[in-house]
């Protein structure tokens, strides 16, 4: 994670990254308040978004191998 100013107000900005598969990765520009507090639910939707990412390659994958 990357924590870097955003507004001249002081707020910060976090860079989540999350590796979702060999050559795909997430990237999330959050505000640092809401990933402190919100880390968890974060992290569950990533779990998530990887495991459909993960079943949309699979079948795609056995249709080309159909083909």
């Amino acid at each position: 994670m990357l924590n870097m100013p955003s507004s001249p107000s002081g707020a910060s900005t976090t860079l989540s990254h999350h590796l979702i598969m060999k050559h795909l990765a997430l990237l999330a520009f959050l505000p640092s308040m809401v990933y402190e507090d919100r880390r968890e639910l974060v992290e569950q939707k990533v779990v998530f978004f990887r495991q459909a990412v993960q079943e949309i390659c699979a079948k795609e994958g056995h249709a080309r191998v159909g083909e």
